[in-house]
C-alpha cells in the first residue's frame, strides 16, 4: 500500500506518463474498441492534455477561471458518436485525471485495470448473439400478413415486428423484424418468405449495435 501512496510533483514527468497511458488507451480504441483514425489520436493526446490543463489550476481560483473562459471560447463540432467512443473519451479523460493526483503508480495501475475490464467487456460481447434486422416486401393483396410471423419463428429466435407501413404508393407493405436468426438457417428463411411474398425484395442485415449518440 506504501508503494500507492508515491507521488512526485514534477509536472513534465506526470504529462509524460499520461501520454504514455494515452499510447494504451489509443490502443485499446483501435483494437478492441474499433474506433475511427481520429478517435485514436483523440485518445492518444487526452490523457495529456488534462493532466496538464488540471496541473496548472492546482488549487488556484483565477486560474480556474481563466481556463474555463479559454475553453468556454471552444466550440465543438462533431458527428454523432457511438456508445465506444463515450467509452474512450472518458477513459482518457479519467487517466488524465488520475495522473494529476500526483500519485502516479496508482495511475498506472488504475490505469491498466480499467483498461483490462474494456478488454473483458469487449470479449463478453463477441460472444453475444447477434441481432439481426429482416425486411420484407409484400404485396398489398397478401391476406396473412401474421404468415410471416410464423415463418420466422421457425428458423430464428426473439422474433419482433418492429415496424410494418406502406410503401411503392401504396401498392405494398413492408416489415421490419427484428431477430436472432439459427445456425445455418439464414438462407433456409430468405427462400422460404420469397416463396410467400411473390418474390419481392427481402434484406437481412445485422442490427445496429453501437448505440449511436
Amino acid at each position: 500500500m506504501e508503494l500507492l501512496s508515491h507521488s512526485i510533483t514534477d509536472p513534465v514527468f506526470l504529462v509524460i506518463l499520461s501520454f504514455i497511458c494515452g499510447l494504451f488507451a489509443a490502443f485499446l480504441a483501435w483494437k478492441f474498441l474499433q474506433t475511427s483514425s481520429t478517435m485514436v489520436m483523440t485518445v492518444m493526446v487526452l490523457p495529456a492534455v488534462v493532466c496538464a490543463a488540471l496541473l496548472v489550476i492546482n488549487g488556484s481560483l483565477g486560474t480556474s477561471v481563466a481556463i474555463l473562459g479559454v475553453f468556454g471560447l471552444v466550440r465543438f463540432r462533431s458527428m454523432p458518436g457511438s456508445g465506444t467512443d463515450l467509452i474512450a473519451i472518458f477513459y482518457a479523460m479519467v487517466i488524465g485525471l488520475i495522473m494529476s493526483t500526483t500519485y502516479y503508480v496508482s495511475g498506472l495501475i488504475l490505469s491498466l485495470l480499467l483498461g483490462l475490464f474494456i478488454i473483458i467487456a469487449v470479449k463478453v460481447m463477441e460472444k453475444a448473439p447477434i441481432v439481426h434486422s429482416l425486411h420484407i416486401l409484400v404485396p398489398e393483396d397478401c391476406e396473412n400478413l401474421d404468415l410471416f410471423e410464423e415463418i420466422l419463428n421457425k428458423y430464428a429466435r426473439n422474433v419482433r415486428l418492429e415496424r410494418i407501413r406502406t410503401t411503392n404508393m401504396g401498392s405494398m407493405y413492408e416489415l421490419v423484424y427484428t431477430l436472432i436468426p439459427n445456425k445455418g438457417a439464414a438462407t433456409k428463411m430468405l427462400d422460404d418468405i420469397r416463396v410467400h411474398n411473390h418474390n419481392l425484395n427481402v434484406a437481412l442485415t445485422a442490427a445496429k449495435q453501437d448505440g449511436s449518440l
